[in-house]
């Protein structure tokens, strides 16, 4: 049995399948009917084809579940907050602070946004992570890519204006700041 019901709905799936996130509009803006693309969406997530990876607003934005690299609770848990956001960032692809939240606090841990906020912004500083969107007036978050995966111990922020990390045993100054 096939996973598609029409060759139209296997074109739509060409379309999205390897892209690292897509939301049904996608499907819309490729020329497929509103509410077709939002069956096909549906029913892919039904099927198990695609999983939600993270909500933007009201929007469920999803990936190929063959690519999707959320971890489960279990994959993250951890000594402190930190070493599970660092987990969490070396396993997705993208993220944001709000993300890191509801992960780490899904575990053992309490996390609050302006620790996630604090910490991203460091590592962002000392050029672990790139920043892949800005956020705008009407709630969007930061989103980050990881971009120097060190090593599993989680780098460490200090009073230096920088980042620690027992991976390399190196002291990283912020870019931002410099030295001071």
């Amino acid at each position: 049995m096939s996973a598609f019901r029409s060759e139209m709905e296997r074109q739509a799936w060409n379309t999205v399948k390897a892209r690292k996130a897509f939301h049904w509009n996608d499907l819309e803006a490729a020329g497929y009917n509103r509410a077709t693309a939002q069956d096909f969406v549906r029913r892919w997530e039904q099927a198990g084809l695609i999983r939600m990876i993270r909500k933007d607003q009201h929007r469920k934005i999803y990936a190929n579940a063959k690519h999707a690299d959320q971890p489960s609770v279990e994959e993250i848990q951890a000594k402190d907050a930190v070493q599970a956001m660092w987990t969490l960032m070396r396993r997705l692809r993208t993220f944001s602070p709000k993300d890191l939240v509801a992960h780490v606090n899904a575990t053992q841990h309490e996390l609050t946004q302006k620790d996630a906020e604090a910490y991203c912004r460091a590592l962002a500083e000392a050029s672990y992570l790139r920043v892949l969107q800005s956020p705008v007036r009407g709630g969007q978050d930061r989103f980050y890519a990881l971009v120097e995966n060190s090593g599993p111990t989680a780098p460490r922020r200090t009073r230096r204006w920088g980042i620690d990390d027992p991976n390399t045993e190196e002291f990283k100054p912020s870019q931002r700041r410099g030295n001071r």
